[in-house]
């Protein structure tokens, strides 16, 4: 095998799998552009979900942060864009918990129980609770109410 040769398939096959760093976003259409380093900017590529015929998960890469791209026979304009390594210090409960963290929520799964912090939430639709729900401390099924009076008077505010 010549040289040239022996070069050619070098380059190919280091572009096959390659780390990238997300440089812009175009969630519409589910592709980013990404930078291999230095001045080599991809063009725009999909991005991967994870899913299957009824069941779609979305969660759009960040810029900033760094994915595999997976480039077929080495062409980086035919790369597939997965997510990358983890960038920042694991959870210390990772081996006995589930998390999906990203700007405006955090779900945590632990031993069974989820735990839930958004930013906003808006629901629409029925939400139906076997047990208690506690806001601030009040219990929706346990509180008491005070400065009852028989007849047509207003209840207080719930007393936690």
């Amino acid at each position: 095998m010549s040289d040239y040769a022996t070069s050619e398939l070098m380059r190919v096959v280091e572009r096959i799998v390659m780390i990238a760093t997300v440089s812009e976003l175009d969630p519409a259409n589910a592709r980013a552009k990404v930078s291999f380093g230095g001045d080599a900017i991809s063009d725009w590529l999909p991005f991967v979900q994870l899913g299957s015929k009824d069941v779609r998960i979305w969660c759009p890469p960040v810029v900033g942060s760094q994915v595999v791209v997976f480039s077929p026979g080495g062409d980086t304009t035919k790369g597939l864009i997965f997510p990358g390594p983890y960038e920042q210090a694991a959870p210390d409960d990772r081996a006995t918990s589930l998390r999906i963290s990203m700007p405006g929520i955090d779900l945590q799964m632990n031993d069974g129980v989820a735990y839930l912090s958004l930013t906003t939430a808006h629901v629409k639709g029925d939400i139906i609770v076997d047990g208690d729900v506690v806001a601030s401390g009040v219990s929706l099924i346990n509180h008491v109410h005070d400065g009852i009076k028989p007849g047509p008077a207003n209840t207080g505010k719930p007393v936690a």
